[in-house]
């Protein structure tokens, strides 16, 4: 089911009334509000859950996309690919460090829902990439 994600980017939460940017993404099961005030803090307004992460996840994405990638990057050992040689090291180490074992067992040690929390947080991460690709 596709719903609206509405992006509110305003200098003061009460100055503006309409959206200043207002996207349809795909993903999301109700309107969400992300609404920036003047020190430039996001308040998401969902109606539910799922969609509290996902909006979670597009705003993170949004304004740190390039810092979440190269974290990704340092923990897959894939630096050198960016960075050069002189990280061949240090991504040898780090897919040293990579799990290999049981991801299905490894979830149900989490908290019950926490699949479903990041699974959502990641979507919305991969709908920012897509809003900026249009």
């Amino acid at each position: 089911m596709s719903s609206r994600l509405v992006c509110v980017v305003a200098l003061a939460l009460p100055l503006w009334s309409e959206p200043i940017q207002e996207l349809r993404l795909a993903g999301l099961q109700a309107p969400v509000e992300i609404l920036i005030d003047r020190w430039g803090v996001p308040h998401i307004y969902a109606r539910n859950e799922h969609d509290m992460y996902f909006a979670q996840g597009f705003q993170a994405a949004s304004q740190r996309l390039w810092q979440m990638d190269l974290w990704r990057k340092r923990s897959l050992g894939l630096l050198s690919q960016d960075l050069g040689p002189a990280y061949l090291e240090q991504d040898r180490a780090a897919r040293l460090f990579l799990y290999r074992g049981n991801l299905d067992a490894e979830w149900n040690l989490y908290t019950p829902g926490m699949r479903q929390v990041l699974e959502a947080f990641t979507r919305g991460v991969k709908a920012s990439r897509r809003s900026e690709e249009h």
